[in-house]
């Protein structure tokens, strides 16, 4: 499982053949929110994680799932440090 969220949605928006514009505006959500989370700028909310899995057909939770993941990573990381 890849575990920087960014770098996933990125990739499912590119697998759709969609832009980010494009499923921003379908989830109506800001262009600019959903650039923030793929750069890793701003976590995600429970309510954008909740519209991007209904969007591509995820399975519930795991976007969140996926970005506590990667919380858990680079906390150990920061101690390790």
């Amino acid at each position: 499982m890849s575990c920087n969220i960014g770098q996933y949605i990125s990739e499912l928006i590119a697998h759709s053949g969609q832009s980010q514009a494009d499923v921003a505006r379908d989830i109506k959500v800001p262009r600019q929110l959903l650039s923030y989370v793929i750069c890793g700028k701003r976590d995600m909310s429970l309510q954008l994680a909740m519209k991007l899995e209904a969007y591509f057909s995820l399975p519930d939770g795991e976007l969140m799932k996926r970005q506590a993941l990667q919380a858990v990573q680079q906390r150990k990381q920061d101690i390790r440090n």
